[in-house]
């Protein structure tokens, strides 16, 4: 079996004999070549390629059918099906729940989430899933005592009977997009297309996934506008103040390296960001309309020529990474150019995420000078920074730093702290802010982090329809809403 890990020093092929499994001795003798001097170190290896395998199987049990004859393996890389192979066959029926078949619940996809970011209930979906687990709870003690016969009653019909001592259980499938009538028992029973009905006595039907039983209220915030807090003094501190973010290197930790380095394994999650400072040469400008060329991995750039922003680059949830031309001024002589790569408000999860990467990893070239050469930039000694000054002198906590509280609050410009008080809306319903007409960044309140935000990235504008119809096999352009808007806009605070 072979595992690969990506580090900061080089792609490793980990060759592990299937004695891993067996004997954690043997297991250390092979990788000995290798100078990992503990076991701690084989064991995230060895749980590394686990969670691969997890987040793989996750991500095909969210957008397709587990189907028992196996064929969803096919979708595994060859690492983990190879890695699925050697764990035993009880642990292979316990993770993909073959024991009740859950190939037979064919329930719509589940797109959105039972709590929404404002952490209120999203109805009717809680409370329909808090009823099919009731249901499921009724039939503990056959599911677990055996396995089922299943019968196909007729097209596109499946029923599967748990039977052991006085327990019996039922579940009756419709798989066509039809409604249909099935016979069970001596009694008839109406099944909606693609739904199940679940029987906990083989009689009664105490849930049809295609039925709604519980509440549907769907509630929703009311927008309160901000109460102004007044001093001991009677002023008002409501106003907003901010500082700015230097821009380019502003800290002692900064170290210098040739080339340009991805950004995940540099900060280490220390920072969403990473700062990437060249200077440069150039002689006579006069004629010439510079381009600055930039690739980055993702997710989001801005470009400084001589402190002043030149130009930014965003990816999408599609493709992360960014591709830029800006022009850029120069001026004869020595230049600066700063580099930001901000890794907050794309994916940040799934299988083989840490070996995707993120950051700058070039080509950077300076095109269009004046003699028409261009300049690859990309070998060149850069010097980097991992997070802003800011972070380092804890300005989320408000409660440091000299804050601007002039009236003209700086607009539309990146890199700027911004920070104002609020008397909090009494009661004890949640309290959210909402984030639209800020950009890209993140919020705390007194000092904790209430997530990253991104109110101006938005969904794609086409796709959605005025009705959905769950029948049917998921697809991820399915039952598609609110197009044109973002993802999320109100940020929960209690």
């Amino acid at each position: 079996m072979h595992f690969k890990t990506k580090t900061s020093a080089a792609l490793l092929d980990i060759k592990i004999d299937r004695e891993i499994l067996d004997s954690v001795t043997v297991a250390l003798k092979e990788c000995l070549f290798l100078s990992y001097q503990n076991m701690q170190n084989i064991i995230l290896l060895f749980s590394i390629a686990v969670q691969h395998l997890i987040a793989e199987v996750s991500e095909i049990m969210t957008n397709d059918t587990v189907d028992k004859a196996g064929l969803w393996k096919n979708k595994l890389i060859d690492q983990s099906l190879e890695l699925l192979d050697y764990l035993p066959q009880a642990i292979q029926d316990i993770c993909f729940l073959k024991e009740i078949h859950m190939e037979m619940f064919k329930f719509p996809k589940m797109k959105n989430v039972l709590l929404p970011d404002a952490g209120i209930i999203r109805q009717p979906k809680w409370g329909h899933l808090k009823d099919l687990h009731k249901a499921i709870k009724l039939c503990e003690e056959a599911l677990i005592a055996t396995d089922p016969t299943i019968s196909s009653p007729g097209p596109n019909l499946e029923t599967s009977v748990y039977k052991t001592g006085s327990a019996c259980v039922a579940f009756l499938a419709n798989t066509g997009t039809n409604n249909a009538t099935v016979t069970f028992n001596g009694n008839s029973y109406h099944l909606p297309g693609w739904s199940v009905s679940i029987l906990p006595d083989c009689k009664s039907v105490v849930l049809n996934t295609a039925k709604i039983n519980s509440a549907s209220t769907i509630s929703s915030f009311a927008t309160e506008s901000v109460k102004e807090e007044v001093d001991s003094l009677g002023s008002s501190s409501s106003g907003w103040s901010w500082i700015s973010e230097p821009v380019g290197i502003s800290k002692d930790d900064a170290f210098t390296k040739s080339g340009l380095l991805e950004q995940i394994n540099t900060t280490a999650d220390r920072s969403d960001y990473l700062w990437y400072s060249l200077s440069i040469d150039v002689e006579d400008t006069a004629g010439a309309q510079p381009v600055l060329h930039i690739e980055s991995l993702g997710h989001a750039l801005h470009a400084f020529i001589n402190g002043k922003l030149a130009g930014s680059g965003v990816g999408n949830s599609g493709n992360a990474k960014v591709k830029v031309d800006i022009p850029i001024t120069l001026v004869s002589g020595k230049n600066k150019i700063d580099l930001l790569s901000l890794t907050v408000g794309l994916q940040n999860y799934g299988a083989f995420y840490d070996l995707v990467g993120a950051g700058i990893t070039g080509p950077v070239t300076l095109k269009g000078l004046r003699n028409g050469s261009t300049v690859d930039l990309s070998s060149q000694q850069w010097t980097y920074q991992i997070g802003l000054q800011g972070e380092d002198l804890g300005l989320s906590s408000g409660s440091v730093g000299q804050w601007n509280s002039q009236s003209n609050l700086p607009t539309n410009q990146p890199l700027t702290w911004y920070k104002t008080n609020f008397i909090a809306p009494s009661g004890s319903n949640p309290v959210a802010i909402d984030f639209t007409g800020l950009g890209k960044g993140e919020a705390w309140v007194n000092g904790q982090s209430i997530g990253r935000y991104w109110p101006t990235y938005v969904a794609p504008t086409s796709g959605c329809t005025d009705s959905c119809n769950y029948r049917g096999s998921y697809s991820s352009s399915k039952c598609l809403k609110n197009c044109g808007k973002p993802s999320q806009i109100s940020f929960l605070l209690f």
